[in-house]
């Protein structure tokens, strides 16, 4: 499966899992025309965010993958930007609007991406968290992710360096499958 061609999914919440969610969005994969809509969020949500030129030279890696949940306007509410290399993936960055933030957009977006991933002959998914948070740390806890290492004082400037997390994946098929369908269910139509 080729990742970067991913055709349009769109997904149908359950209203019953997520009363405040949208009725429908489409997971969409990432290309140059989605840079300033990502390098805005990431301006907007992260301390030391991807710059445009940095995000300019990410797409272009041939080892870069993204994938986002949109909106039925196509507005991004949650992406993830990653690179592959042969059967491995790293998350370089998480997203997610801040008006869209608490409503299961990034979970879903993660146990989808890992889905697709898997599907790809992807076998281990890593990523590093700052160890202080603890928001994210849950949200990939509950993904499936587990500790598997740190980097002390990574993260931030003297005097207040913080370790990084690495967190880790093995990509299970049963599993995965369950992952995915849960809460969600896969729709060809748009509606």
């Amino acid at each position: 499966m080729n990742l970067k061609k991913i055709r349009q999914r769109s997904f149908r919440r359950r209203k019953a899992d997520a009363p405040d969610a949208p009725d429908l969005m489409s997971l969409i994969a990432l290309a140059k025309a989605h840079e300033a809509a990502i390098a805005y969020l990431e301006a907007s949500l992260f301390e030391r965010p991807f710059t445009a030129d940095a995000l300019t030279s990410l797409f272009a890696s041939p080892a870069f993958t993204g994938y986002a949940l949109v909106d039925e306007a196509g507005d991004i509410m949650s992406y993830i930007l990653m690179n592959q290399v042969l059967d491995e993936a790293e998350i370089l960055s998480l997203g997610t609007a801040r008006a869209q933030q608490a409503k299961g957009h990034a979970s879903q977006l993660l146990n989808t991406t890992c889905a697709l991933l898997m599907e790809a002959g992807v076998c281990r998914i890593y990523l590093d968290v700052a160890e202080p948070n603890l928001p994210a740390r849950a949200l990939y806890a509950g993904c499936g992710f587990s500790e598997s290492g740190r980097r002390p004082r990574y993260y931030g400037a003297a005097p207040q360096r913080q370790d990084a997390i690495i967190m880790s994946k093995a990509l299970d098929g049963h599993k995965m499958i369950n992952e995915t369908a849960r809460g969600m269910r896969l729709s060809d139509e748009i509606r």
